[in-house]
C-alpha cells in the first residue's frame, strides 16, 4: 500500500465545499440514536436511502461487470441498460418522499467528516442530531448522526435571513458506503465549481 494513501484519504475526508442540500434534522436521545444506527447497519432500506444502497451494490458488482464486458460486450450493454432502468425507478420512488423534496435547499459547508449550517434556534453543544440529507442531482439520500461541537451566534448583519446561529457538526456515525458517496459528491461539486471559476461569467449575447 502506498504510505501516502492514509494522508490522502484524510485530506479528502476533511476537504470542505460550500453546497446546497435538502436537509432535515432533529435532536435524538442516546436510545433513539442506537436504534437508528442498528437499522442502518442492518441495511434496512427506506425510500431515502434507496439510491445510496443501489450505488453500493453497483460498486460490489463492478469487477464482475468488467469481466462480462470483456467476455460478451452485448450482454454487458444489456445489463447496464437494466441498471439504468432500476435507477430511474429508484429516483421515482425517492421523489415520492416529499419530506425532503418539499424542503428548500439549505446552504451548508460540507465535508465527509461534518458540516456547518445556519439555524433559526440555538442547539446546545454536545447534542446529538439525526440528519437526513438529499444530494442533488443524483437523488442520493443519506442518514447520519452528528454531534453539535460548536454553536455560535451570528453577527447581527447576517441574521436578516431569519437564522440566528451557526452550527458546527461532526458526523459520529456515517456508514462507510455513505461516506464514499459523500466524498464522490464533494469531489464532483469541487470540479464543477473549479470549472465555473475557470470559465468565468458567460458573455451576454
Amino acid at each position: 500500500m502506498n504510505e501516502n494513501q492514509p494522508a490522502a484519504d484524510e485530506r479528502r475526508r476533511y476537504f470542505r465545499i460550500d453546497d446546497c442540500v435538502r436537509l432535515t434534522y432533529r435532536e435524538v436521545t442516546p436510545e433513539e440514536m442506537a436504534e437508528g444506527i442498528r437499522r442502518l447497519e442492518e441495511g434496512q432500506v427506506d425510500q431515502l436511502t434507496l439510491m445510496s444502497s443501489l450505488t453500493a451494490l453497483n460498486g460490489q458488482m463492478a469487477v464482475h461487470m468488467r469481466r462480462i464486458q470483456n467476455r460478451d460486450p452485448d450482454v454487458a450493454i444489456y445489463l447496464k441498460t437494466l441498471d439504468q432502468k432500476i435507477e430511474l425507478l429508484a429516483q421515482a420512488l425517492v421523489a415520492q418522499d416529499t419530506s425532503l423534496l418539499t424542503q428548500s435547499g439549505v446552504p451548508v459547508n460540507l465535508s465527509a467528516g461534518g458540516m456547518g449550517l445556519d439555524v433559526a434556534e440555538p442547539i446546545g453543544t454536545g447534542s446529538m442530531l439525526e440528519l437526513k440529507m438529499l444530494l442533488l442531482p443524483s437523488f442520493t439520500g443519506l442518514v447520519t448522526y452528528a454531534e453539535v461541537v460548536r454553536c455560535e451566534a451570528l453577527p447581527a448583519a447576517e441574521q436578516s435571513t431569519g437564522h440566528s446561529h451557526r452550527l458546527h457538526l461532526e458526523f459520529r456515525h456515517l456508514r462507510e458506503q455513505d461516506q464514499d458517496l459523500l466524498i464522490r459528491h464533494i469531489l464532483r461539486r469541487q470540479g464543477e465549481q473549479l470549472r465555473a471559476e475557470r470559465l468565468g461569467p458567460e458573455d451576454p449575447d
